[in-house]
C-alpha cells in the first residue's frame, strides 16, 4: 500500500467535499442534506488517513455512472470537473487494491 496513493486519494476527496456546499442541490442523491454527505466523506477520509482501505468500495460506488457524485456534480454544474476526478479516482482505486503491486508512471 502506498502512502502517496492514499494521500492523493484523500486530496481528491477533499476537493469533492469542497464542492458540496450548503446550497448544493441533493434532490437526486440518497442524502437528506449536503452536510450529511460531507460528514460521510470526512469519516471516509479519516479512515483512509489511518491506512484503512475499507472505504474504497463504498467510494467506488459513489463514483459510478449515475451514482452519487455524478448526479450531484451534474445537478450543481461541475460535471466536467467530476469526469477528471473520477478518472483519477479509478487510477488510485486500482493502485490501492489489496495484493496489487503499486503502479508508477511509465510502468505497466
Amino acid at each position: 500500500m502506498s502512502s502517496e496513493h492514499i494521500a492523493a486519494l484523500t486530496d481528491l476527496l477533499l476537493r469533492i467535499r469542497e464542492r458540496i456546499t450548503d446550497e448544493s442541490n441533493v434532490l437526486w442523491i440518497p442524502y437528506d442534506s449536503p452536510a450529511e454527505l460531507r460528514k460521510e466523506l470526512e469519516e471516509e477520509i479519516a479512515l483512509l488517513r489511518q491506512h484503512d482501505l475499507a472505504p474504497l468500495n463504498r467510494l467506488k460506488f459513489h463514483f459510478m455512472a449515475a451514482s452519487t457524485f455524478q448526479e450531484l456534480a451534474v445537478t450543481n454544474g461541475w460535471g466536467d470537473e467530476l469526469l477528471l476526478l473520477a478518472a483519477e479516482f479509478d487510477r488510485l482505486y486500482a493502485a490501492l487494491q489489496p495484493g496489487r503491486a503499486p503502479q508508477f508512471p511509465g510502468t505497466k
